[in-house]
């Protein structure tokens, strides 16, 4: 894995991959919660 993957937030959220975003840094801010809980209730809301 390059440094450019495992550096900014911002690259994480355009490839869609918040989850792993969360796994390197361990931490979710209050933003990023709310933008995962966003997001998990539009996939659900679709896969339904």
């Amino acid at each position: 894995m390059n440094r450019r993957e495992t550096s900014p937030h911002r690259e994480w959220r355009r490839s869609g991959k918040p989850a792993k975003a969360y796994q390197i840094t361990g931490y979710e801010s209050p933003q990023r919660r709310r933008y995962l809980r966003e997001l998990a209730e539009q996939e659900a809301s679709q896969s339904v």
